[in-house]
């Protein structure tokens, strides 16, 4: 009989800070285990560090730090093996359209975006995905690694030799970020995939903690606790005792059972990596004649240690066996907080429908193509490819043009082709509503679990489409319009999301 092996434990700790000198966070994380994944994912975990003020960019990082799981649930829901580069950058994406369209639909929001790092676990693989200047280390053998790049003016002239790591991190300008997340209808996503050893140890953190406090510090606190919690109470309290200019927010994840280490007072960490190694034990010098004594006491001491150390494991052991086989297994990931896993409801709509195209279209012809982009035609029946995130419309060459459609009037601005109904890939039923204006949800089973989405914002919606992450592309009136699906909060009690203070 073949024996499953477990997977590699994994605890984590996380704390957001305001600051000292910040009205309100802007800061947001998640933190998702293994269970709320259903076990194709042994964790997720993210931090996002929003900009643009006045409310806007603890909306960014907070949509951020809902949308980015929630979206890899959903894929996860579809394709479980998908790779997880390719998982985190349709994610990441996601998260870039909902944030843009918020941005664009607000006059107030108009700034605001977000940087954001996260780390996905699988079967001892990490992936990393970043934009902007929050930052993943690694710990490891106690040498800390910087895996991310800032997407900043000044670390590019440091990357390209210009600029030194002090002068970089003394410059004025090192917060002005070259890439966030709802700035722009893409956004280029940078992503790393890592091997992991037991006894690693993983700091996600926005740039309140680095601005304060340095690597070499940071990797002493790392190895001093071996709780991970209590590890990033430390880094955010010495950001504090620092200046605390910034919003800081820490997670630490340590991969299985790890040894605390002290630093080395010999080495001297480099730019972008501290060294640290275990602290010896101080060495007893017996004389000649007292040698023989001082080893046989050792190796009597020894033994009695080993009795008692192998009595108490029997005692513990016993009961632990049979209160683990009569209980079903813990999840894998240990929050500290929350102590809950996070568990999203289904996707919910935005009210306001997005004109995407201005141009008069068919009311009969719309179709996703497997690379994303939409199947349109003109009025005149002619074919085109629309990229939704670029705006990019290009004709699609064939060799005679579309019919026209006897049941559509090129001459009247009202459509009178109907299509109704289409589904997604989960099966689910999207049917519009020509009475009330609007568009309704239905399960396979026929179950409706979303009511009046686009209400108000719809004149004659006649077909429609819906993308795999949950989008809704409707011809209404003639024209190409989109209604953004987005999670609502999590169904446990504690959510997986520190929201601004």
């Amino acid at each position: 009989m073949q024996t499953v092996a477990e997977p590699i434990p994994i605890r984590v700790g996380c704390r957001t800070d305001v600051g000292h000198k910040r009205e309100h966070n802007e800061d947001s994380f998640a933190v998702v285990d293994r269970a709320a994944l259903h076990g194709l994912l042994d964790c997720v975990l993210l931090v996002a560090d929003g900009m643009g003020g006045m409310g806007g960019g603890d909306v960014a990082s907070r949509i951020t730090a809902h949308t980015v799981p929630e979206t890899l649930h959903q894929l996860l829901q579809i394709r479980p093996h998908e790779e997880l580069p390719s998982l985190l950058l349709q994610a990441f994406r996601a998260a870039n359209q909902e944030v843009f369209t918020r941005r664009a639909d607000r006059i107030e929001q108009r700034s605001m975006g977000t940087t954001c790092v996260c780390a996905l676990i699988r079967n001892g693989i990490l992936a990393i995905a970043h934009v902007g200047d929050s930052r993943a280390y690694l710990l490891r053998h106690g040498r800390l690694s910087l895996l991310t790049a800032d997407h900043s003016a000044v670390w590019e002239e440091m990357q390209a030799g210009r600029m030194t790591r002090e002068e970089a991190e003394a410059n004025r300008y090192r917060h002005v970020i070259t890439r966030a997340i709802g700035i722009a209808p893409d956004v280029e996503v940078d992503t790393s995939l890592h091997s992991l050893e037991v006894g690693d140890i993983l700091l996600l953190c926005s740039d309140g903690l680095t601005t304060e406090v340095t690597d070499q510090e940071i990797a002493q606190i790392l190895v001093s606790y071996s709780d991970p919690q209590e590890a990033c109470n430390r880094l955010v309290e010495s950001a504090l005792r620092h200046g605390g200019s910034d919003n800081v927010t820490a997670i630490v994840a340590r991969y299985g059972p790890v040894r605390p280490l002290l630093p080395s007072e010999e080495e001297t960490p480099t730019d972008n990596a501290a060294a640290w190694r275990h602290a010896p034990a101080p060495e007893t010098v017996a004389a000649p004649k007292s040698v023989a004594r001082v080893a046989k006491g050792w190796v009597v001491s020894t033994f009695l240690l080993l009795l008692v150390a192998m009595a108490e494991a029997a005692w513990i052991y016993h009961p632990f066996f049979k209160f683990h086989h009569a209980l079903p297994p813990r999840p894998v990931v240990l929050l500290q907080p929350p102590s809950k896993p996070a568990v999203f409801a289904p996707l919910s709509y935005a009210t306001t429908a997005t004109k995407l195209l201005d141009m008069p279209l068919r009311n009969d012809v719309l179709q996703i193509m497997p690379n994303g982009d939409l199947l349109l035609a003109n009025l005149q029946g002619k074919l085109m490819d629309f990229n939704p995130q670029t705006h990019l419309l290009r004709p699609i060459p064939v060799n005679a043009q579309l019919p026209l459609s006897p049941e559509t009037s090129t001459k009247k601005t009202k459509p009178t082709a109907h299509f109704y109904l289409t589904l997604d890939e989960a099966g689910n039923r999207y049917q519009i509503r020509p009475d009330l204006r609007c568009i309704e949800k239905f399960t396979p089973e026929g179950t409706r679990v979303a009511a009046n989405i686009g209400k108000g914002a719809l004149v004659a919606p006649t077909c429609l489409a819906v993308a795999p992450l949950g989008t809704i592309y409707v011809i209404d009136n003639g024209r190409l319009k989109s209604i953004q699906a987005y999670p609502v909060r999590p169904l446990s009690s504690e959510p997986s999301t520190s929201q601004a203070r």
